[in-house]
């Protein structure tokens, strides 16, 4: 398994010098999805730090935890935001790096102008366990549709409860619209877990995304009718930094791709 996990099996030989710990979480089984949910955990100098990984599969669940708990250490260590910021050693992180930072810069700019997102009419593209999951618990999954350039998909995931008293979102970015819509499903699965069900298996304080400032900023901003605002967002420039991660010894050894994008704030195109 170790060419399809190369981090985890990295991270799973230097566990003593990390104090490393691989948990699986058993939400999935309650709500009959046929996802797999990592957290892992490293320890340096007493400061913990918290990598989370969702999956379809487990193997990669696994290794997007551990990729996660990586990324945050790099960050944390050399004093930068983790949003654009992406280390793998089996995707292009380049791809991944862009579409997080697109994600969360189109994201903020709805929030900060209160800009309507409109619901996505095409429930033809629910995948299947989409569809199981809402009716075997009674939950309702929509999907709302960013304001972005013609050839980027960015979705907006909310489940909810029917009576609106649980609501819980994820977010996507991608070329595909059907990869966004998975995705962003992928990413509200786990928060909407964590409210629903009142158990925290993490050692972070309660996630931004979760907050109930945040989401009821956000769900004010949801419409159902057709999608006709043509209001087009300014199209940020982007611009690729340098990360040294290599300057941190702990890392000695460790074979990653590392990308950083960050909006340059010089201007617009």
């Amino acid at each position: 398994m170790a060419h399809k996990t190369p981090l985890a099996h990295w991270l799973y030989i230097n566990r003593e010098k990390f104090c490393a710990q691989f948990k699986e979480l058993n939400w999935p089984k309650s709500y009959g999805v046929d996802v797999f949910d990592f957290v892992t955990t490293i320890k340096i100098k007493d400061q913990i730090f918290e990598g989370r990984g969702v999956d379809i599969y487990r193997e990669i669940a696994l290794e997007k935890s551990v990729s996660e708990v990586i990324e945050r250490y790099i960050c944390i260590s050399l004093g930068f935001d983790s949003v654009g910021f992406t280390v793998s050693a089996v995707i292009d992180t380049k791809v991944h790096a862009k579409n997080e930072l697109l994600e969360r810069y189109y994201l903020d700019q709805h929030l900060k102008i209160k800009t309507p997102l409109f619901n996505l009419e095409n429930k033809f593209l629910k995948d299947e366990s989409i569809k199981n999951f809402e009716k075997n618990n009674n939950l309702a999954v929509e999907h709302y549709v960013m304001n972005t350039p013609n050839n980027m998909f960015g979705l907006v995931c909310r489940i909810r409860s029917v009576d609106f008293d649980k609501i819980a979102f994820g977010f996507s970015m991608n070329q595909k619209m059907e990869s966004a819509i998975n995705k962003s499903f992928l990413e509200a699965l786990p928060n909407y877990a964590w409210l629903d069900q009142k158990t925290n298996d993490s050692h972070q304080n309660i996630p931004w995304h979760i907050s109930a400032e945040f989401t009821d900023d956000l769900n004010s901003l949801l419409f159902d009718k057709a999608h006709t605002f043509e209001f087009n967002f300014p199209e940020p420039k982007i611009k690729n930094i340098d990360v040294d991660w290599k300057s941190l010894s702990l890392l000695s050894g460790l074979q990653i791709q590392a990308t950083r994008f960050v909006i340059d704030e010089d201007g617009l195109l």
